[in-house]
C-alpha cells in the first residue's frame, strides 16, 4: 500500500490497480479502477 499526500489530496493505492483519494475538505471519496496502474495520474485529475 503506497499513500501519496499534498494539500489537495490523499491517495491510496491498494492493490487490484484501485485508487482511492479524498479531497483536503474529506467530504468527498473516490474510487477509480485503473485500466493501466501507470495512469494514476488521470484518477487523480478526473
Amino acid at each position: 500500500m503506497t499513500t501519496l499526500n499534498n494539500k489537495n489530496f490523499t491517495i491510496t493505492n491498494f492493490a487490484d490497480n484501485i485508487i482511492y483519494y479524498t479531497l483536503s475538505s474529506g467530504l468527498q471519496i473516490k474510487k477509480h479502477t485503473l485500466l493501466n496502474p501507470k495512469l494514476i495520474t488521470n484518477a487523480i485529475y478526473s
